[in-house]
């Protein structure tokens, strides 16, 4: 049976970078295990961490899927 592909999700608010009204910038990302790569990545509403949760389905959405 082939390994499944895996991802890593995590946020983090980027220093220095600010959206039009001059706050913080928060990104929620999807990254593969094998070989490191941003497969998803999008911005998080303004309450930062609070929403990473709810953004984890949408962020997932249209990357493809691999049926077992």
């Amino acid at each position: 049976m082939p390994a499944r592909p895996a991802a890593a999700v995590d946020g983090k608010e980027r220093k220095l970078a600010k959206a039009g009204g001059k706050k913080k910038v928060h990104l929620l990302a999807a990254v593969t295990h094998v070989p490191g790569l941003v497969i998803a990545q999008d911005k998080v509403a303004k309450d930062g961490k609070a929403n990473e949760v709810t953004h984890f389905r949408p962020l997932l959405e249209p990357c493809p899927s691999r049926a077992s």
